[in-house]
């Protein structure tokens, strides 16, 4: 299979869908049942653009801006659970044109164990549009979260 690059609108929604087979497909025949986020807890989206806009060479290791965040729906749920299987956001209007490695990340928080899980999977991007922003606020992977960060 060839990994492709997804040309995507600033300013356009766009989103991440938990399926059965990497394509997108929502269940195997049975339409009662669908593959969803299957932990409790927040989402985010972050981008990183490789460097010359060099996606096939970019290994993720330089600084992530977040886009996008899923947190708490009220006191007892969270927005992505439960039984939810996609997370739609929008692509800031102002994102500087460019090649992004897009990451979504899923963090089950585990408060009576002390740790915490992620589940995490990233997109090849082509951001298209006017730009004109400045993202801030960077983030590194490896390198946002340590071991002892509590599991609350």
């Amino acid at each position: 299979m060839r990994t492709e690059t997804a040309d995507l609108l600033a300013g356009s929604e766009v989103g991440f869908r938990v399926s059965t087979d990497g394509g997108g497909t929502r269940n195997r025949g049975d339409t009662t049942r669908q593959p969803t986020f299957y932990h409790p807890g927040p989402a985010q989206v972050y981008l990183s653009r490789a460097p010359n806009d060099d996606l096939l060479h970019y290994r993720g290791d330089g600084d992530w801006f977040k886009i996008a965040y899923a947190g708490p729906l009220n006191s007892t749920d969270w927005s992505l659970w439960p039984r939810v299987s996609d997370f739609n956001f929008t692509i800031p209007k102002t994102t500087p044109p460019g090649r992004y490695l897009m990451r979504i990340e899923n963090l089950y928080p585990t408060a009576s164990s002390g740790f915490q899980q992620f589940y995490v999977n990233c997109a090849l991007v082509n951001i298209m549009g006017p730009g004109g922003g400045t993202p801030t606020g960077f983030a590194r992977f490896p390198g946002t979260y340590q071991t002892d960060d509590p599991g609350e």
